[in-house]
């Protein structure tokens, strides 16, 4: 098996089938959209619900767009929950001839019936709006949806450098929708401003709106100037509209590559970070090319560190999962038998997402790959999904390898796709949700038939769940492109167990991708019992108390101890993070008093799990974990 797999990778690397550090297809490059002439208007299909490992999905038809091109290379900030209240909305260039940027809103969840047509927002014919973002502005946890301010912000081709050069922007009430009211402003490029399409967009829990982009001056080769656009948004009651203010921030070196930019605040809306996925040179960049590199704000947004911080891939200094992911004998087909760990470059790209946790700390996902000065190769058995994370508290880096990819890249009849990192975050900022695109399907070398994957972190171990593929068996199997998660998810905690729900949207581009695509909505994807219930007891437990595992975490068994204070029957159930039960265990009827449990790992994964201790007609939830 590993003798196929060498001469598999040597013959893609002999046969130049490396990939270029920076994007091959410049988010720069000034093509304007394909947009088909449509023969019909969108009619919405019939939701339709799986259920899948005990779990029920629901996917829901909530709109169309006028092709896929509208969504190459553009890993935006798209699809925005809110759950205080209970709102998401999705923003999209819309497939209708009368608008060119729309959204689509449920005010109960996300679930199916609660979505209503399009809302459309803007359409300027004479300088059309491209590759929208938006979100809600809901400042200081307003519960009343009906007070809360839906944005967009989208690239504008008004040919004020290349093809594109300005910005469309503006406001509608989020629940006026019949009909809408929405504001239309624009920018264009002039003096040092350089604008082009921004990637960077996010909302703060004070309600700010910032966006950040790179310049990229047309008239020299779209080559980075070093300075970027940076643009705060103020939404002003007494108007009805929002307004920006925009200033240059110097950031790196003029002829830096960038591959992305995001920019996040964590739930209290003071921490915040501008990322750049850069080549930028540092210290060690012999063993880095491609890499997170991050700019600081510790006061809403107001003023921003200018001294970047630099994360290192590989080298002495390197993360070690990072620098010990790739088996030897893959190495050595890549750089030769006298290779060494430390010795070797790694680069992180194309794409990126990220978010800031409840402690102000950066959590970063995206392909990792082993590289050389010119390429880097993220094929199978030599790429992974990372967790990368920096600690501001102590200024250091780490990274865990979440999963193993399959496939990088795929391409659909001059369609480009990738696998599109995404992260969003709990309400409280201590859980994390990552998803992925990826192609398992066998015969396929390239992600054209993707499922979406999902894996959770604790930030507090941290500690991992369980690889999730989504959409196996239901009607997104190996056709959800373009998988893009909202930057919050949907929380609650009945009969104290916490239950997230993570909203996600994908495009199902099945056809010619030139062709009007169908945007579907998938409710019921959920998590429960991942955070917070260490130390939750239900509040009927009455007849059970000092409940402790020891040793926890544990990786052979672990003794589970409680007292009963009346006699009762004793059942336990163990779940993993997905809610599926692993194993059960009846013990009978216990006197009262002190008992012991053994639980065994021989039946569980290294992670963490969840017990149920059941007294008739009480229970109690407890977390384990098994390293």
């Amino acid at each position: 098996m590993v003798l196929a797999i060498v001469f598999t990778l040597q013959a893609q690397q002999d046969s130049k089938k490396a990939f270029p550090l920076e994007l091959p297809e410049d988010p720069r490059a000034m093509i304007p959209l394909k947009k088909e002439a449509l023969t019909e208007t969108w009619q919405r299909e019939a939701s339709r619900t799986y259920n899948i490992n005990g779990r029920e999905l629901t996917f829901i038809n909530i709109g169309q767009t006028p092709n896929g091109f509208s969504f190459q290379n553009r890993p935006g900030t798209t699809l925005w929950a809110d759950e205080y209240i209970n709102s998401v909305v999705y923003t999209y260039p819309s497939e209708s001839p009368e608008s060119q940027i729309a959204y689509a809103l449920s005010m109960n969840k996300g679930i199916a019936g609660s979505w209503g047509d399009e809302i459309n927002v803007y359409n300027d014919t004479t300088k059309p709006g491209v590759f929208p973002q938006g979100g809600i502005i809901n400042p200081f946890w307003n519960t009343n949806p009906d007070s809360a301010i839906f944005t967009y912000f989208s690239a504008m081709q008004d040919g004020s450098n290349g093809t594109y050069g300005g910005y469309a922007f503006g406001v509608n009430p989020m629940s006026q929708i019949n009909p809408p009211s929405p504001t239309a402003n624009h920018q264009t490029s002039s003096g040092n401003y350089y604008r082009g399409i921004p990637e960077a967009f996010t909302i703060t829990s004070e309600g700010k709106v910032f966006v950040v982009d790179p310049c990229f001056p047309a008239d020299q080769n779209y080559e980075y100037n070093g300075n970027l656009i940076l643009e705060k948004g103020i939404y002003n009651e007494s108007t009805g509209d929002i307004e920006y203010e925009q200033g240059l921030f110097p950031a790196l070196m003029p002829g830096d590559g960038i591959n992305d930019s995001k920019i996040a605040f964590d739930p209290s809306g003071q921490y915040g970070y501008i990322l750049l996925m850069s080549d930028a040179n540092l210290s060690s960049s012999d063993y880095t090319q491609f890499h997170p590199v991050l700019y600081q704000s510790t006061d809403g947004g107001e003023s921003w560190e200018v001294n970047p911080i630099h994360s290192q891939l590989g080298g002495p200094g390197g993360m070690y999962e990072v620098k010990q992911f790739v088996e030897d004998d893959l190495l050595e087909s890549l750089f030769g038998s006298d290779f060494h760990r430390d010795s070797i470059q790694y680069s992180m790209g194309y794409h990126a997402d990220m978010v800031v946790d409840v402690t102000g700390n950066v959590h970063i996902t995206g392909i990792i790959a082993p590289a050389d000065d010119t390429a880097w190769y993220p094929l199978q058995d030599l790429m992974g999904t990372f967790h990368v994370w920096y600690d501001h508290g102590t200024d250091t880096w780490d990274a865990h390898l979440l999963n193993m990819n399959r496939t990088f890249m795929g391409e659909n009849e001059g369609l480009t796709m990738y696998n599109n990192p995404g992260l969003s975050i709990n309400t409280q900022g201590d859980v994390l949700f990552f998803t992925w695109n990826d192609t398992e399907m066998d015969g396929l070398e390239e992600n054209i038939a993707p499922d979406i994957y999902m894996m959770v972190c604790d930030i507090w171990g941290p500690f991992y769940g369980e690889l999730d593929n989504i959409t196996q068996f239901t009607q997104a199997m190996w056709t959800s492109h373009f998988a893009t998660p909202s930057y919050y998810v949907f929380d609650r905690c009945p009969n104290g167990n916490w239950i997230f729900t993570i909203p996600l949207v994908y495009l199902e581009t099945i056809y010619e991708p030139s062709y009007p695509a169908k945007i579907w909505y998938i409710d019921g994807v959920e998590v429960w019992n991942w955070a917070y219930c260490n130390n939750v007891e239900e509040e009927n437990a009455s007849n059970l108390s000092k409940i402790s595992f020891k040793p926890n975490p544990f990786n052979i068994q672990t003794s589970l101890e409680l007292q009963t204070m009346q006699p009762a029957n004793i059942r336990l159930e163990v779940f993993n993070t997905l809610g599926q039960k692993i194993l059960e265990t009846d013990h009978g009827k216990k006197d009262a008093g002190r008992h012991e449990f053994i639980i065994r790992s021989e039946e569980l994964r290294k992670g963490v799990y969840f017990c149920k201790i059941h007294s008739d007609g009480e229970s109690v939830t407890k977390k384990m974990i098994v390293e």
